[in-house]
């Protein structure tokens, strides 16, 4: 290791830079500052040694003809605990030191090599501060960056759901339901409207015969050709009238309206325009563009019908759809006829559906293993609801045809 080395010594009175060189000791550094003879050419003072009084006495570079004495003058030696050296700047072929209280005594090293063995001794490894221990190595620097980037991606898709949950959760239901109207209400207009008026409200009050029906504020016929139907916060939901001509019987109407109620009792969509949201206002953070930001919470208004729900939010609302069929009298079976058809449909009419419901083939098969009885007794007003939705059913088909 080299443990010497020449430098410049500034003695915090003055300017002036004194030439030194300088020795690493086991606790100390030792500075012997130098006062440098300069010596003209033998060939011009071939009697004299002495440099001319006019000569500054300072290292000057060499040139033909003449030449530097290498054989220089101690003026004082200075010794610096390493306990008073304070590390000012740390470049690449540059360093700096500074020692005592103020006006500080300041050393230039310029011997990259030297500098390196006097910050690995053992009492600048002892009190290194944390930002020299860290970005003093490369290989903490390159496995900070790849740390870094692997906890967004871990909080990307891990922490944003939590949040999601959470911060769904303290959303006021008044608050919900007006922001689900805005949203359903700009759906609806993107989709082209309400169609069929009567046979909205005849699929509306079929819902309200069921149990949870009355919490349905708003049923909208969409036209199209899609076969899909969709869920909005606050009571709202869609449906596409290809759906609706899909659909046999009162069991499949009701299992599908109890599927999408069960999203909106779940707070499914309220919980995806969240993570949605949170996601991109992540990116918008680390990218420091909050422009677009508004844009999208009106995008995601627009398009949450065709936004994806997670198979676990899916297998939730399948189950709580089979629950209040029970509930309602119907069999839990209405619900796997339906899954069963929309597979059938799925290879003529396209992959509307299969695009927002995830896994229909899994969740078809879950159904049909489920250990929710497929035969139920029912109970008075159980018989009466299904002699109404049937009525309804009946009024509901003849209206389609």
């Amino acid at each position: 290791m080299d443990r010497s080395c020449i430098g410049s010594y500034f003695d915090g009175k003055s300017s002036r830079a004194y030439p030194c060189t300088v020795v690493l000791g086991e606790d100390n550094l030792t500075i012997y500052v130098l006062a440098a003879r300069e010596v003209a050419s033998q060939e011009e003072h071939p009697d004299d040694g002495n440099v001319p009084p006019d000569i500054p006495q300072q290292e000057v570079p060499s040139v033909p003809g003449e030449y530097f004495s290498p054989e220089p003058d101690i003026l004082f030696t200075k010794i610096w605990d390493f306990s008073g050296i304070k590390i000012r700047d740390t470049r690449p072929h540059h360093g700096e030191l500074q020692y005592g209280p103020f006006p500080h005594e300041t050393l230039i090293i310029q011997d990259p090599q030297f500098f390196y063995t006097l910050q690995n001794t053992r009492y600048f490894k002892r009190h290194r501060s944390f930002y020299e221990r860290f970005f003093g190595s490369p290989r903490k620097v390159v496995g900070s960056v790849f740390l870094t980037i692997a906890l967004i991606v871990g909080f990307y898709f891990m922490g944003i759901p939590l949040i999601a949950d959470l911060t769904s959760s303290l959303l006021p239901p008044s608050q919900e339901s007006s922001l689900g109207e805005t949203l359903f209400s700009n759906i609806v207009e993107s989709e082209g409207g309400l169609t069929r008026p009567e046979l909205q409200e005849k699929v509306l009050e079929f819902a309200r015969t069921l149990t949870f029906g009355h919490q349905i504020k708003e049923i909208a016929l969409l036209p199209g050709d899609t076969i899909n139907a969709f869920a909005v916060m606050g009571g709202y939901i869609g449906i596409y009238l290809p759906m609706l001509e899909l659909i046999e019987t009162p069991e499949e109407l009701a299992a599908l309206l109890a599927h999408e109620w069960a999203h909106i009792e779940k707070r499914h969509s309220t919980r995806l325009i969240v993570r949605n949201l949170a996601g991109y206002y992540l990116i918008s953070l680390i990218a420091g563009d909050f422009s677009g930001f508004l844009g999208i919470l009106i995008e995601n208004g627009h398009m949450l019908n065709n936004l994806r729900y997670s198979r676990t939010f899916e297998e939730e609302a399948d189950l709580r759809a089979r629950e209040l069929l029970i509930q309602n009298g119907f069999s839990p079976e209405g619900l796997t006829h339906l899954l069963t058809k929309i597979s059938e449909k799925e290879s003529e009419k396209g992959p509307e559906w299969l695009s927002t419901h995830p896994s229909l083939f899994k969740r078809l098969h879950e159904e049909r293993a489920s250990s929710l009885p497929s035969t139920i007794s029912r109970s008075p007003q159980q018989e009466r609801i299904r002699q109404q939705a049937a009525l309804l059913f009946e009024q509901i088909k003849m209206a389609l045809q």
